[in-house]
């Protein structure tokens, strides 16, 4: 992921289609992949989060995988980055407009599916018949601060949801052949 992550940058920094606050956020976080080690930068420094969907109250929130967000909480209001391999690097002027964004492609039934991909089983089908029985307004996106070496902390959600879906695929073709 490191390695795609400079080369996105790399590429689309050429392309000069990031502006300058962004590309300051990337450098920053792939120099220093762990929180502690970018207090060197005051008041600059950047916050590393994952991101979380609440779908119903009743249950907690799922963490989607596979993106991150970048911000510079300490500044004056400042937009944030997203990061995932849906949109690639994208500038949101404001952590609202990111979420507004999010929310509205897991609602449109044309983008649910490639979206409900960042999510592991069981949930990515529960998220789905939630969708499908709502108009979604219901969703809530919340951020989790990353402090560790945050590339390691997206990886092993990222492992942790493929590994849900071998076992989940596993478990229906087990359950096929039992009802044969």
């Amino acid at each position: 992921l490191e390695l795609e992550l400079k080369l996105e940058l790399d590429v689309v920094g050429r392309l000069d289609k990031l502006n300058q606050q962004t590309q300051v956020m990337f450098e920053q976080v792939l120099s220093y992949p762990v929180r502690s080690l970018r207090r060197i930068f005051g008041n600059a420094i950047v916050e590393v989060c994952a991101l979380s969907l609440t779908y119903d109250e009743k249950l907690p929130s799922v963490q989607m995988s596979n993106l991150f967000m970048l911000r510079q909480p300490l500044l004056a209001p400042t937009g944030v980055v997203l990061w995932s391999p849906l949109l690639g690097i994208r500038w949101f002027d404001s952590l609202v407009d990111l979420k507004q964004l999010l929310a509205a492609t897991l609602i449109s039934t044309q983008q649910r599916e490639q979206w409900l991909g960042i999510f592991a089983e069981p949930e990515k089908g529960m998220i789905r018949k939630h969708l499908e029985r709502t108009d979604g307004n219901s969703l809530s996106i919340d951020t989790i601060p990353l402090d560790e070496h945050f590339i390691e902390q997206l990886q092993r959600v990222e492992q942790d949801r493929q590994c849900k879906a071998v076992e989940r695929s596993e478990e229906r073709r087990v359950g096929k052949e039992c009802s044969q």
